[in-house]
């Protein structure tokens, strides 16, 4: 099939992918896995109650197939160390690839802050938007569900340097009502206030 498709498109067959669409209402519903030995028979579901003309989708790729199902796909949005959106890259790495690999290839895309850390924190936010879930980064990333938003942060010196004493706060961004978050959510050290005893001063009369 994807011989004939290559041929008709003038584009390679090996570059390009197949989803299966739902009967009812022509929603894509599963990508077709590259084999050999499968018919077009064999892909079409029939439906007996009503019966309809089977469609396939197909999308033409940069890559080929083959390395696609072996990789996984991937956008960063940095926020460098100031919480603002600054650039979004895209990764195609394998799926055995650790996510400190990920940050290993981002930082060479990236300016971190010249007296920074230098440390790269990647997280994706929590569903109700109040929180970072950070990876701790020997996570792979073919196990990291599908769709996930990635974001990467520069790790702030004084997160990095803080005490048993220090407090660690997160915090996030709302509109009127906390359930309406936005933007992403970051962290910051609060440090304990030392109260000096008031020195006396001796009466001079």
């Amino acid at each position: 099939m994807a011989a004939k498709v290559g041929e008709h498109l003038k584009h390679e067959s090996i570059k390009l992918r197949f989803t299966t669409t739902n009967a009812t209402n022509g929603a894509a519903k599963s990508i077709l896995k590259r084999s050999l030995n499968q018919s077009i028979t064999e892909i079409i579901s029939p439906s007996y109650v009503t019966p309809s003309t089977t469609v396939i989708l197909y999308e033409r790729l940069d890559v080929s197939i083959v390395e696609l199902e072996t990789k996984r796909s991937l956008k960063v949005t940095w926020t460098g160390i100031h919480n603002k959106e600054e650039s979004t890259h895209p990764f195609l790495l394998p799926k055995t690839s650790m996510v400190h690999d990920l940050t290993e290839h981002l930082s060479k895309q990236v300016q971190v802050a010249p007296t920074g850390t230098g440390r790269i924190r990647v997280f994706e936010v929590a569903k109700d938007g109040r929180t970072q879930k950070e990876f701790t980064g020997s996570e792979m990333i073919g196990n990291i569900p599908d769709p996930v938003e990635l974001f990467a942060e520069e790790i702030p010196r004084e997160e990095l340097e803080a005490e048993d004493h220090d407090k660690i706060i997160n915090a996030f961004h709302f509109t009127r009502d906390v359930a309406r978050t936005h933007g992403v959510p970051f962290k910051f050290v609060v440090k304990p206030v030392s109260l000096e005893p008031l020195s006396t001063v001796p009466n001079s009369r």
